[in-house]
């Protein structure tokens, strides 16, 4: 999942079909060690599962932003700074809305 280019920070949107949160909390854990990075990934299933993720050193707060995403769809969530996960019934337009938060980052 993520882009060539090591050397520079990468943000991964993703969706993931039928994952359990555990897994998708795993995938975010490994991508954001594995170099500078930022993990916006999420699960659909019979619910949606989110889980955003940074690596140390950078700074997007990943708890407000995924309280941000979740309160616009009546979801909840929380963590902390460096990861956050949380859920909701329904969002339409999964992967946009990944990619926009991506592009708006920092």
């Amino acid at each position: 999942l993520l882009p060539p280019h090591p050397e520079q920070r990468a943000i991964t949107p993703a969706v993931l079909d039928r994952r359990d949160a555990a897994d998708v909390r795993g995938l975010a854990d490994e991508i954001v060690k594995a170099r500078p990075s930022i993990a916006l990934l999420a699960s659909r299933g019979a619910k949606v599962q989110l889980v955003f993720a940074r690596s140390a050193g950078l700074t997007p707060d990943m708890n407000a932003l995924l309280k941000s995403v979740l309160a616009e769809h009546g979801g909840r969530g929380g963590g902390r700074p460096e990861m956050a996960q949380g859920g909701c019934d329904r969002i339409d337009g999964l992967e946009p809305l990944l990619e926009r938060i991506a592009t708006g980052l920092p």
